[in-house]
């Protein structure tokens, strides 16, 4: 059975990702990244569409390199940023546009997988109805995240990344 190491951060930026992960991956030695980041950044309006699309491929490079000086082949899970109840308009087509950029990424970088969540109704609908939105309307209930680990163990058993 994998083990399952969550080093998630509310409130956290790709700038600070891009700083703690080389860290985490020395310490732990991960099979498998899955990074779901960008959220906050259009949140706190820190930064515009190309500089997170270039956070996030930089993030895709510390794991490729980590991976060449292991002699290993991790993958990577990029999750597509979900939609907030809180982004103004200008960041929520940033959003779109920078998960455009991610659905495609992965023809260019290697080992890289999406798990794309604009393929998946539960998450577009961003009210607080929802059984799978928070209140806050930027984080899941524990039904989201069920929800987004069934579809991520999709993208895992589809591609065969884990033995």
């Amino acid at each position: 059975m994998p083990l399952v190491i969550e080093k998630g951060t509310n409130g956290q930026t790709t700038n600070k990702m891009i700083r703690v992960l080389p860290a985490l991956l020395k310490t732990y030695l991960p099979d498998l990244v899955i990074i779901l980041g960008g959220t906050n950044d259009l949140l706190q309006r820190k930064t515009n569409v190309s500089e997170l699309f270039q956070n996030i491929r930089t993030l895709h490079e510390i794991v490729h390199q980590y991976s060449i000086s292991h002699i290993l082949n991790v993958p990577l899970i990029l999750v597509t940023i979900p939609p907030a109840g809180l982004l103004d308009a200008r960041s929520e087509s940033y959003r779109l546009d920078i998960n455009n950029h991610i659905v495609h990424a992965n023809r260019s970088m290697p080992f890289l997988y999406v798990c794309d969540l604009a393929k998946h109704p539960h998450f577009l609908s961003v009210n607080i109805t929802s059984p799978y939105w928070l209140n806050d309307l930027i984080h899941f209930t524990a039904l989201g995240y069920d929800m987004l680990g069934e579809l991520l163990f999709d993208v895992i058993n589809k591609n065969k990344l884990i033995r």
